[in-house]
């Protein structure tokens, strides 16, 4: 394994900014969660402090051009890693499959906690109630993530400047 220089991580971030430009470019209600996407793939086959960092820097690239604050996009990203992470010790999460399916759980999981911290948010600033976002619009955007996830988990790890940050032992 080659070691990750600061290099690789400006290319990930780079890759990251890309991935976020291209979701809001893009949009429509079928649109991947594509930074997501990203992270997980990578997350899959990366050592486990990497992948820390590397939610870490998601979720800072996250927080700084969406509405989600950074306290939220850090939780909910540190959490869906965390969760590959601890899955991928019995299922190989790389795999088409099992990275479609993880994906679709993982984009309801960080899309209800995104919605259920501005609830929370909205409630204690006396603003009234929340209406969130339609189970329906959740389904088709861990759909689309889902089935680019099975893609995803090949392309990702070759991404130029991003094969270092790749751990084959884990």
């Amino acid at each position: 394994m080659r070691r990750a220089r600061p290099q690789h991580w400006l290319a990930l971030f780079v890759w990251l900014l890309l991935a976020l430009l291209a979701q809001s470019a893009l949009g429509g209600r079928w649109m991947p969660d594509l930074c997501l996407v990203l992270l997980i793939s990578l997350a899959a086959r990366m050592e486990e402090r990497e992948a820390a960092l590397a939610a870490l820097l998601a979720a800072f690239v996250r927080a700084s051009f969406t509405g989600e604050g950074w306290i939220v996009a850090g939780a909910g990203l540190l959490g869906a890693v965390l969760l590959v992470l601890s899955v991928r010790a019995f299922l190989e999460v790389s795999a088409p499959l099992y990275a479609s399916l993880m994906m679709f759980a993982l984009v309801f999981a960080v899309s209800g906690f995104g919605w259920l911290a501005a609830a929370a948010r909205a409630y204690w600033a006396q603003a009234g109630s929340v209406a969130g976002p339609a189970s329906a619009a959740w389904a088709q955007v861990a759909l689309s993530s889902a089935l680019l996830a099975a893609l995803a988990c090949w392309i990702v790890p070759r991404l130029p400047g991003l094969s270092p940050l790749v751990s084959r032992k884990w």
